[in-house]
């Protein structure tokens, strides 16, 4: 391991472009599970039959001050309902689904980067290994017969940290990839059931949750 990250930080442009690749991975990922993860502070089923409880016993200003105390995607969505002046269920849906569609991109916000970043890096990888390769047959080439053999097993062995780097960056993009995007499709499902849910409880009709009567 300590081969590979001394290449990164000495690899030359290869190498850096490797270690670029990497900080900028980290730091999508990391904007993601702090909007995603880290600064909702709310459990999201939680927080959608608490709010729901306000708005059926009529407690709308409560309500809106449950969704002004929190931020994130879910009481975003529940003020922008709520705000509305109207009682009207067309109406309300039409405010909920131009909610949706300014906040369900914003769950999903940077994203797409990390498999593009991920590729990057196993490309990069494998052109470190070529360009290592290459140097390590020149070297061989050039030595005498009693140190080629020696040379050319350590120029092969010192080629394979550049590849074991880039696997080593796409597979933690790629299982970071993996994770995030399961929250933000959870996120999305909850988005949608809150904006459903809370426009029926406004107009007095029953709610459409599976298996509630």
């Amino acid at each position: 391991m300590q081969s590979i990250f001394q290449w990164m930080v000495g690899g030359g442009v290869t190498g850096y472009a490797l270690l670029a690749t990497a900080i900028v991975g980290a730091m999508v990922v990391g904007e993601r599970v702090w909007s995603l993860v880290l600064r909702p502070q709310h459990n999201g089923r939680l927080f959608i039959e608490e709010l729901l409880g306000y708005v059926r016993a009529g407690e709308l200003e409560k309500a809106v001050q449950y969704c002004a105390r929190a931020k994130s995607a879910l009481p975003d969505m529940g003020l922008l309902i709520l705000r509305n002046r109207t009682l009207d269920q067309h109406e309300l849906r039409e405010v909920a689904r131009a909610a949706a569609l300014s906040l369900v991109p914003r769950t999903t916000r940077y994203l797409p980067l990390i498999p593009p970043l991920a590729r990057t890096a196993i490309g990069l990888g494998i052109l470190g290994l070529v360009l290592t390769l290459r140097e390590a047959l020149i070297h061989a080439a050039a030595a005498d017969d009693a140190t080629r053999a020696a040379r050319l097993a350590s120029g092969v062995a010192a080629a394979l940290d550049p590849l074991a780097a880039g696997i080593l960056v796409a597979i933690a993009l790629t299982v970071a990839h993996g994770w995030l995007s399961a929250r933000a499709a959870l996120v999305v499902e909850q988005l949608h059931e809150l904006s459903s849910r809370l426009v029926n409880a406004l107009a007095d009709r029953p709610d459409v949750r599976l298996g509630h009567r």
